[in-house]
């Protein structure tokens, strides 16, 4: 079920989309991550706790077989070099559509 308290984040691309979603139940400070280069294909979180190091989840969107490998190997290029920026920052878990058939 949707509730606006717990969506943080949903970008609408032209048939699907990102979305993250947790139970606000948690008690855990979750927030958007402005990552350094804008793409409509991945998104960000936060996940600060009082016991551990932050945890970054990222949700990738990668392009199907309608697109060409240079825009396929753009969009890896730039999951890479987000992966690697919040790598330094803490644990990081990456998630999402892969489109790899």
């Amino acid at each position: 079920m949707y509730d606006e308290n717990n969506l943080l984040c949903s970008l609408r691309l032209q048939k699907g989309g990102l979305a993250i979603l947790w139970n606000n139940k948690i008690n855990y400070s979750i927030t958007n991550i402005s990552l350094p280069v804008h793409s409509d294909r991945i998104m960000a979180v936060r996940i600060d706790s009082s016991d551990s190091d932050p945890i970054f989840v990222i949700n990738v969107y990668l392009p199907s077989t309608n697109y060409t490998t240079d825009q396929y190997r753009e969009c890896i290029t730039d999951w890479q070099i987000r992966l690697e920026w919040l790598s330094n920052e803490g644990t990081v878990i990456s998630c999402g559509d892969f489109n790899g058939h």
